[in-house]
């Protein structure tokens, strides 16, 4: 008698990718996001015309300032994705009818992650799209660099999914998980890296929050580079000024998107379903 065949690991969780995003679709959520992407994207296009303030000078300096905007974004849809995947199974007790199944809870952890990255990139690529198409339409061009700023937003919203999932893994609720998230990375972190720079003159580079800033900075040539009082004369305003590294700061999120994925996954094939 011939044994059923169960399909792959990768198979099964390109299965729940594919539910999870279908599952996405419907609810609330996404559509409150879209129109959260549209509404900040479009508004940050027409803000010059809008408060009839000067038209940047060139493509660059008119993508600088949606770009500046763009990570309060990745981190409402990384809270919004990442936070409620894992608890929500065990809030809702759906996690019952799930891990029954013979699949394991490493092929679950990578559907659901996978499901949440395409998401949060289809949103990434919505907001780079109407932005473009704005500068493009009043320059007739574009930097060559925006596409390095789109993977340094992909990358940056893969760091910030991987600790919501942590989050996640760990929480009682998809709502608390949620508000960790936005009060680490918008209000704590945010508020660290000013401490450090402004009073005790330290370049955080191992921020996350600090990273980031290659976002924006990648459009501009040359590169900014860290200056110290008195290296340029600046005016009144001569101080201490920090930027962020690519390299350095590529490894930086990508060794806290392995580390926090890695305990991600940890706590949540421990986690048990009575909780």
């Amino acid at each position: 008698m011939s044994q059923i065949q169960l399909p792959s690991s990768f198979n099964q969780s390109i299965t729940i990718c594919r539910f999870e995003i279908l599952k996405s679709l419907k609810e609330k959520r996404f559509a409150g996001l879209l129109a959260i992407t549209l509404g900040i994207s479009i508004f940050l296009v027409l803000a010059p015309e809008i408060f009839g303030t000067d038209i940047p000078r060139s493509a660059t300096e008119y993508l600088l300032t949606p770009l500046g905007f763009l990570f309060f974004l990745l981190v409402i849809v990384s809270a919004l994705f990442g936070s409620s995947s894992i608890v929500s199974e065990f809030h809702e007790r759906t996690c019952y009818s799930l891990f029954v199944n013979p699949i394991t809870r490493n092929t679950i952890w990578f559907g659901k992650f996978l499901a949440a990255e395409t998401l949060a990139i289809a949103i990434i690529g919505i907001f780079y799209g109407i932005i473009s198409v704005g500068a493009f339409a009043e320059y007739e061009e574009l930097p060559k660099e925006i596409f390095q700023s789109i993977g340094f937003s992909i990358l940056t919203v893969t760091m910030l999914m991987s600790f919501s999932f942590l989050i996640s893994s760990i929480s009682r609720g998809p709502t608390s998980a949620a508000v960790i998230v936005f009060f680490l990375f918008i209000l704590f972190l945010p508020l660290m890296d000013q401490i450090l720079m402004g009073i005790g003159e330290i370049k955080p580079w191992f921020s996350p929050t600090f990273s980031k800033g290659i976002i924006e900075n990648s459009l501009l040539d040359p590169y900014p580079i860290d200056i110290t009082p008195g290296e340029l004369p600046r005016g009144p305003f001569d101080i201490q000024r920090f930027v962020p590294y690519v390299d350095e700061s590529i490894m930086i999120m990508i060794s806290y998107s392995v580390v926090f994925s890695l305990a991600s996954l940890f706590f949540f094939k421990r986690r048990e379903m009575l909780q």
